[in-house]
């Protein structure tokens, strides 16, 4: 059975417009992927190996106890009741490798632009640019202004990330002042 809708000029253009969005939000995690992947970026970003196991979890866990947060595994006699810690310790750090995996992820984004302004700008036979010059201009200028504005992104996300790492910083000279 086939439903047919009735649909206008406008219903058609939004249609469109949507399928452009999903497009572009489905390829760019899947682009950026790929650039790692066959090692594209130069210089190649950290690989950043985290989860249960792996090396960098495992010093993640022995920061934290250095700075008093709770140990992985708390060995108590029957009848105690269990020493308290303070989480805090956990949840900075947690953040702190967010805000570096949100600002490495804007650098690879940014490259990503940076790559695509640039080859429009080189090979624009390479797209289907529309044939008046005044529009392919314009077309032009929007990837331009988009890779600059990843720009103003990877600024706003690394200044985050140095921001969070200072507070670390200040927050383990609070704990363990210089003598």
């Amino acid at each position: 059975m086939t439903i047919e809708l009735e649909t206008d000029d406008r219903t058609e253009k939004l249609v469109s417009v949507l399928g452009n969005v999903l497009m572009q939000s489905v390829n760019e995690g899947l682009v950026l992927a790929q650039l790692e992947a066959f090692e594209f970026f130069e210089p190649m970003p950290a690989p950043i190996p985290l989860g249960k196991g792996t090396p960098l979890e495992t010093k993640l866990d022995e920061l934290s106890v250095a700075l008093g947060g709770p140990p992985r595994i708390l060995v108590m006699k029957k009848g105690d009741n269990p020493a308290r810690y303070d989480t805090y310790v956990n949840a900075a750090i947690r953040e702190i490798v967010s805000a570096f995996l949100r600002a490495r992820t804007s650098v690879c984004r940014t490259h990503l632009y940076f790559i695509g302004s640039s080859l429009i700008k080189l090979h624009p036979e390479w797209m289907h640019l529309p044939e008046d010059p005044n529009v392919r201009r314009i077309l032009m200028e929007r990837v331009e202004e988009c890779f600059l504005g990843t720009c103003g992104n990877v600024l706003h996300s690394s200044g985050i990330f140095l921001g969070s790492d200072g507070a670390a910083s200040r927050f383990y000279l609070l704990q363990h002042p210089p003598i």
